[in-house]
């Protein structure tokens, strides 16, 4: 997986969950399909990832403020990151067979 799939992930992701927000009855089933994905690997991710993963991309917090809060160094915060990104892209992933 390179920076770009993730990039593409991410923001697949927030147009998905910003239409179904916007208009919840015309939400597509690609659109549905990949919440409900995304729900998957939430639900399945280990927990200090999906801590690191909510602050960072809900909560918008910088590494440093993550660290602080949950007692690691800024570098655990990003390999906890990029790891729930990995994660988030293979449950996601139309052609991983999930």
């Amino acid at each position: 997986m390179n920076r770009n799939s993730t990039l593409t992930l991410a923001q697949r992701a927030r147009r998905a969950l910003a239409r179904t927000l916007r208009h919840p009855t015309a939400a597509t089933t690609a659109d549905s399909e990949m919440l409900n994905r995304m729900r998957a690997a939430l639900g399945t991710m280990d927990e200090m990832h999906r801590a690191v993963f909510e602050r960072a991309r809900f909560r918008n917090l910088e590494y440093r403020q993550i660290a602080h809060e949950l007692g690691i160094t800024p570098r655990e915060v990003e390999r906890h990151l990029a790891s729930a990104l990995l994660h988030i892209w293979r449950y996601t992933d139309p052609g991983s067979g999930r």
